[in-house]
This record gives structure tokens, C-alpha cells and sequence, in this order.
């Protein structure tokens, strides 16, 4: 049995005594070391590993900020405008479904640059030039 050096300053496993290669509540680490995240909360561990508060306005601009929301928003625009263009007068209603949501996901794969583009500039002008 090996011991392991574990973030809280214990020798021994989480479990006293645990193999290492065992299952405990450690992380393993590439080198054999484990960190051990039984006796800390993930909270106060350390900052860089502190959530962000799920607030309205930080949903709304993560998905504000989303390219995919940008290429499904011209996708769906451009099924709009195009989809009746292009449909056939016989064509039934789930023929009339399948073509729009054909044309909006050709549309949301064909964006993907134009919509990197948007995210980059609303990023440059409500954050400022320093966050792109």
C-alpha cells in the first residue's frame, strides 16, 4: 500500500487506508499524487474554482454571447424568408415542416463565421476592446 499526499495534510487515504488505485473520494493525479476534496467544499477550495451566481443578467448575456444563438436566430430568419420560396404549391404540411427545418439548419451550419463575427463585436462594444 502506497501513501498519498492529500491536499488537507492526512498521509493516508480518505477512506484510512485506501490502496491507491482504488476508488475514493481523491482525485488522482497524473504523478500519484491525489488532491483530496473530502474535507473542503468546493466554495472556499480556492478562486479560480469559485462558481459564478446564476443571475438573470449573466444568463442573459452568456447567451448573448453565444454564437450558437446567433446562427439559430439566422437560421430560423433565413427559413423564414426561404422556405416559402422554395416550396412546391402541392406540397402537403409535414412536407412544408421538413422543408423548414431543413432550410433553418443549413441555414444555423452555413453561419458559423458570421456569427463568430457578431459575438466578437457585441463583446467589443458592450465589454469594451480589452475582452475580445
Amino acid at each position: 500500500m502506497l501513501d498519498v499526499i492529500h491536499a488537507h495534510g492526512a498521509s493516508r487515504g480518505c477512506f484510512q487506508g485506501a490502496p491507491f488505485g482504488t476508488l475514493s473520494r481523491c482525485a488522482v493525479r497524473p504523478i500519484g499524487i491525489r488532491a483530496c476534496c473530502s474535507r473542503q467544499p468546493l466554495t472556499i477550495r480556492g478562486d479560480l474554482l469559485r462558481k459564478r451566481p446564476l443571475t438573470p443578467g449573466y444568463i442573459f448575456f452568456y447567451i448573448l454571447f453565444l454564437p450558437d444563438t446567433w446562427q439559430i436566430l439566422i437560421g430560423l430568419v433565413a427559413a423564414g424568408f426561404l422556405a416559402p420560396a422554395l416550396r412546391p404549391p402541392e406540397m402537403g404540411s409535414a412536407g412544408k415542416v421538413v422543408l423548414f427545418v431543413m432550410v433553418a439548419t443549413i441555414g444555423y451550419a452555413a453561419t458559423g463565421r458570421i456569427a463568430r463575427g457578431i459575438t466578437r463585436q457585441l463583446k467589443k462594444w458592450i465589454l469594451g476592446d480589452s475582452q475580445t
